[in-house]
């Protein structure tokens, strides 16, 4: 309720000083008919936006987790990793940089010309980038890269489904929201904000799959928990996230480490052998 609150005195008090509203018009219609086809993608898309929302949790805390573990001068480390992003920036270009107000644009254009040509790693890309940048001390905020990602991803999926591509990359924009920082409520009036309410009830089930997806986790480790989203999931009420519950791309990483660590133990086993040899 405070939120609410809070949310409609602010539009009130901007309208009030001239300030226009964003909204994005994706050209979708839909009479409220029960489509099975539109909802099963709608499902499915839900399940994908909970994976890339997962996807900017654990590779935010992972990448935040080993850089702090290199001890050495902080504006070094800055430094470090301001040389490696440009590295990158040179091989992959400087479309990942900034907030990508124009790429999140594209991505919700009804514009064929113009939404399919958002590469299909775009997500991808743009969440290594915010990572590689919070995780070496750059100073910058997380919901504008994850309305990027999210929108992004939904271009992507709509692309994969052969659907309504504005219509995935709207629920893309708030599912990925909802998933990475665990504010279902916030999202699902967004959707209605910014895409009216002919995508509303659509990003309801989008929202919803994407938040359950992620567990007890969040890009804000400092949210305190209200309530659980299963009571298989042994966790206290009134405590921080602190991303202590682990899910499957967390595992990833984990595997990957095992798999690397074998890898170099075998080189270093076989480069023994031959070196006896």
């Amino acid at each position: 309720m405070p939120s609410i609150v809070a949310g409609f005195s602010a539009f009130f008090v901007a309208k009030m000083f001239g300030i226009n509203y964003t909204y994005f018009y994706i050209a979708f219609f839909s009479n409220f008919d029960f489509n099975y086809v539109l909802i099963s993608k709608v499902i499915l898309g839900g399940i994908f936006f909970g994976l890339v929302a997962d996807f900017i949790i654990t590779t935010l805390s992972e990448l935040h987790k080993y850089i702090r573990m290199i001890k050495i001068n902080y504006i070094l480390k800055a430094f470090i990793g301001g040389v490696f992003i440009v590295i990158l920036t040179l091989i992959v270009g400087d479309e990942y940089l900034g907030l990508g107000f124009h790429t999140i644009k594209d991505a919700l254009s009804s514009d064929e010309l113009i939404n399919e040509t958002i590469p299909w790693y775009t997500f991808i890309l743009k969440t290594i980038f915010t990572s590689l940048t919070l995780a070496f001390g750059g100073s910058g905020g997380v919901i504008t890269p994850i309305f990027y990602v999210g929108a992004t991803s939904g271009n992507f999926f709509g692309y994969l489904v052969d659907g309504n591509i504005p219509l995935f990359a709207a629920l893309g924009f708030v599912s990925v929201l909802a998933g990475t920082t665990s504010a279902p409520i916030a999202a699902m009036i967004m959707s209605v904000e910014l895409f009216g309410m002919n995508v509303g009830h659509y990003a309801a089930i989008s929202i919803i799959i994407a938040f359950l997806m992620t567990g007890h986790r969040s890009v804000f480790p400092s949210q305190v928990l209200s309530m659980k989203k299963s009571e298989a999931i042994n966790f206290k009420l009134g405590k921080e996230i602190e991303n202590t519950e682990t899910t499957y791309t967390t595992r990833f990483f984990v595997n990957m480490q095992r798999i690397i660590k074998l890898v170099v133990k075998r080189n270093k086993k076989d480069l023994n052998s031959d070196t006896k040899l």
